[in-house]
């Protein structure tokens, strides 16, 4: 096992740990969490707009991921207003969805409960970085991320800003893992069994 594999492998591990304590917040915190990260995304604009800049230096504009990959300040305010949106949702946790008593008095409720730790793999999206983290945590789950190389610089700094938010709010920021973007690592996190409950292609 390379080195790389051993910090993707400890990586999983502390995600699904972080996982635990994340199932127990309210939705109260996650709206804070949310709504700050929107604020803090406006207010970094720079260097994310400078990370996205180094990303795009690597890509000729006439290559149609192009435009997918750009960031600009308007698509910025709309990344922060798609924050705040998820923000204000209802949470899902906790929904009763079926009750019913048997015959032996035993009564039987069936809730939405968080899945766990989800991965999700996409291309030179990076607005899709924040997308995922914040539907997994409104629903309370733990996340891993696999961008492309092409996005790569960019989403970085955005799961920096996303850390430091969750750290802010006493979070463990292990609950959300940007792993390695190589295609190689797929694998590696396709049949990580042991840590992820559900992986997602974009």
């Amino acid at each position: 096992m390379s080195e790389q594999q051993q910090l993707l492998t400890q990586g999983l591990v502390n995600t699904r740990e972080a996982s635990r304590q994340l199932a127990q917040c309210d939705d109260a915190l996650i709206r804070s969490v949310l709504e700050t990260l929107a604020e803090r995304t406006l207010a970094a604009e720079a260097d994310i707009l400078a990370a996205n800049r180094s990303d795009l230096s690597r890509m000729p504009e006439s290559d149609p991921k192009y435009d997918r990959l750009l960031l600009n300040p308007q698509r910025l305010e709309d990344i922060a207003s798609d924050l705040r949106s998820v923000a204000a949702l209802d949470s899902p946790v906790g929904e009763v969805l079926e009750e019913r008593k048997l015959d032996n008095g035993l009564q039987l409720t069936k809730l939405r409960v968080p899945m766990g730790v989800i991965a999700v793999i996409f291309e030179s999206r990076p607005n899709v970085t924040f997308d995922v983290f914040a539907l997994c945590l409104k629903t309370l789950n733990a996340c891993v991320l696999k961008g492309s190389s092409d996005a790569h610089d960019t989403n970085r700094v955005v799961v920096e800003l996303i850390h430091g938010v969750l750290k802010d709010f006493d979070i463990d920021p292990a609950v959300v893992l940007l792993a390695p973007p190589q295609r190689q690592y797929l694998s590696d996190i396709l049949t990580a069994t042991d840590y992820i409950d559900l992986a997602i292609p974009r």
